[in-house]
């Protein structure tokens, strides 16, 4: 589909273009470097004395005339009746940068007309400009002085003006011609309040090449789901708002006397402390006033229908913000174990305990056992018995400690706490049902007033009764929310088969930052893996293919070159690459593209820590691609296989060390 169908189709038919170069008069701190001593050095008598009439505080010495809006407003408008060599050279540089500026904003506008699209241009006055555009294309620094003072203008104006339109925002495309753009847009994107789909960046010197239809391209396609996503999360901030003042309203009925006769009638009997058990309450209440939040749920069915087809590929390679997410749905926050779960008890249901380094010195008479030989325990003796006091021995589930990485992020059945917060660390926990410990409370209680032991983290009850039913009966888990996907940063390497049927390195710089392997499952619980580009890498593999010829490749993949030019590549690889079960050593045909009759022809072909010989030896594995990808593990002390990453057996001589 081209670019004005797509735009049409999404859609997406008024641009406005925000720049201080459409601002016809320059403000004070557009000229805050200028050379406003020599200015004030040179004037001549007249322009001293027209000065001092139009603007009278200019005869006040305490006055600074040139931090003025007003003043500088005014020495512009009225340049021509001063000494032509003296202004001229105040507002030099700052028309300079405004005739380059203008030279971008009109090829700019030309582009975007070229595309059927009606195009507005305002400059820092522009909010209400944005109430019925679809595109905004707004300059990073809303001032000649490039400063962070243009910065948080350009943020704040924006804000109010896309919190005006919640319903319906507008879709941001950043541009500027500093080199501060990269670094600076993720605080902009994140202020303003724009989802990352509805939001890229362009240089000003890229707007005449095909970067800026490219990134049009990215914000047309996922314009719906775009949507979408903006109004799930401005319903569920105002939903939020909303649900934690109705919560507080009903808390606020609870009189001192209703406490007491909670505590004389309930609590005491259950052995649970006062506050602990209203923070248990007023989560239980705020949980119920959120789900009785009409905007959020309707929203959150809209997003029923999110379409994944084109879902665009991330800025930064290895993030870990999903297993983030995961911990946050599993575990409570530290802080929270300051609220004892019970008065009798130093430890609740769910607690993980960690034995010390020094533990089996502090136990030196081994009354603790094995249990100082764990790397984790958790406390599954049920929260009433503990509350109570009514069982002689603590039960306790073993397990052990694993770092996060696409070999332990599994989706098959088995007690695995995927992503826990630990001392700081953010691991996972492989739990073993059949390794039971147990200590007498007593002994527990020493065992942590003597730094033997220490409790680190409590899991949320949900996830503690599905490890308590596994160990129980193996019953499988018990209605508990599914792990969210996981990534990994992996190195990614790329090359092309040449002429001499060897593989030669693609010049794609931006693979050198990584890549991710996101690991999550199929519909039969077996592990999954997608290989996902940044942006950058997408773009720059698309244009190192490009800029091959077919005499630059094999003969036998020549077919596959011409299929893979034009956008293609970074058509079939924008979404992810399919791993599958790719065995290591061997290359595997990853996903296809259509040639130009339909016909489907390999994207290319992916391997895990394949060795490319470095003298051009033959290269016999392509299967007729010009695309040769190679994934390899970061930071490893050995190379993790694929199959070994997808949770299956590896032969012991297949393992490379």
């Amino acid at each position: 589909m081209t670019l004005v169908n797509q735009l049409r189709t999404s859609g997406i038919e008024k641009a406005l273009i925000v720049d201080d170069v459409f601002d016809r008069v320059p403000t004070a701190s557009d000229l805050r470097d200028g050379p406003w001593s020599t200015f004030f050095d040179d004037l001549t008598d007249e322009d001293d004395r027209l000065l001092r009439e139009l603007y009278p505080q200019f005869a006040d010495d305490a006055h600074d005339p040139e931090a003025q809006d007003e003043f500088v407003k005014l020495v512009w408008l009225e340049r021509e009746r001063l000494q032509k060599d003296n202004w001229e050279q105040l507002f030099r540089s700052y028309l300079e940068i405004q005739a380059g500026d203008q030279e971008y904003v009109d090829a700019l506008k030309s582009q975007l007309e070229t595309w059927g699209l009606t195009v507005e241009q305002r400059g820092r006055d522009f909010e209400t400009a944005v109430s019925d555009a679809d595109l905004v294309v707004i300059d990073l620094y809303l001032g000649a002085s490039q400063d962070e003072e243009s910065f948080e203008r350009s943020q704040s104006l924006l804000r109010n003006a896309v919190t005006a339109r919640h319903e319906r925002p507008p879709l941001v495309l950043l541009m500027s011609r500093s080199g501060r753009l990269e670094s600076k847009k993720d605080d902009f994107r994140d202020s303003v309040g724009l989802v990352d789909s509805g939001f890229r960046i362009i240089e000003k010197s890229d707007i005449e090449s095909t970067r800026l239809e490219t990134q049009l391209e990215r914000l047309a396609v996922n314009s719906e789901d775009t949507l979408k996503l903006s109004r799930f999360l401005f319903e569920l901030d105002s939903g939020i708002r909303d649900a934690a003042d109705e919560a507080i309203r009903l808390m606020r009925k609870i009189r001192l006397s209703d406490i007491g006769q909670v505590q004389q009638l309930l609590l005491d009997a259950e052995g649970q402390p006062v506050g602990s058990y209203l923070v248990d309450v007023f989560d239980r209440v705020l949980q119920y006033e959120l789900e009785r939040q009409t905007g959020i749920i309707d929203a959150a069915v809209a997003m029923n229908d999110f379409a994944t087809a084109e879902h665009p590929p991330p800025y930064v390679a290895g993030s870990t913000d999903l297993q983030q997410i995961v911990a946050r749905t599993l575990a409570q926050h530290v802080k929270r174990l300051e609220l004892p779960g019970s008065k009798s008890s130093q430890v609740a249901f769910g607690d993980l305990l960690i034995p010390s380094k020094s533990a089996d010195q502090i136990d030196a008479g081994g009354v603790l056992g094995d249990i100082v030989d764990q790397d984790v325990l958790l406390v599954v003796t049920p929260a009433c018995d503990l509350q109570r006091d009514d069982v002689p021995r603590i039960l306790l589930l073993a397990g052990e400690i694993v770092s996060l990485d696409r070999s332990t992020w599994k989706y098959t059945s088995g007690a695995r706490t995927a992503a826990v917060r630990i001392n700081g660390e953010l691991v996972g926990v492989t739990w073993s049902v059949k390794h039971l410990e147990s200590i007498s409370r007593r002994r527990l209680d020493e065992a942590l007033g003597s730094g033997a032991l220490s409790i680190v983290a409590r899991l949320r009850e949900a996830h503690v009764l599905e490890l308590q039913q596994k160990v129980l009966a193996d019953l499988g888990r018990v209605g508990q929310m599914s792990n969210l996907p996981a990534t990994f940063a992996v190195e990614l390497e790329a090359y092309y088969v040449q002429a001499s049927d060897s593989a030669a390195l693609l010049p794609a710089a931006s693979l050198g930052d990584g890549a991710v392997c996101f690991v999550g499952r199929d519909d039969r619980g077996n592990s999954r893996m997608r290989l996902v580009l940044t942006e950058n890498q997408c773009d720059d593999l698309q244009a190192a293919v490009d800029d091959l010829t077919a005499d630059d490749v094999s003969r036998h993949v020549r077919r596959s070159l011409e299929t893979l030019k034009g956008g293609s590549l970074r058509r079939a690889i924008f979404a992810g690459i399919e791993l599958g079960n790719a065995i290591d050593l061997k290359f595997r045909s990853v996903g296809s593209v259509a040639d130009n009759v339909g016909k489907a022809v390999p994207l290319g072909v992916v391997a895990w820590n394949q060795a490319i010989p470095d003298d051009g030896s033959a290269f016999g594995d392509h299967k007729g691609c010009c695309l040769v990808l190679v994934v390899r593990n970061l930071e490893s002390d050995r190379a993790v296989s694929s199959r070994e990453a997808a949770g299956l057996a590896v032969p012991d001589d297949e393992i490379s060390n």
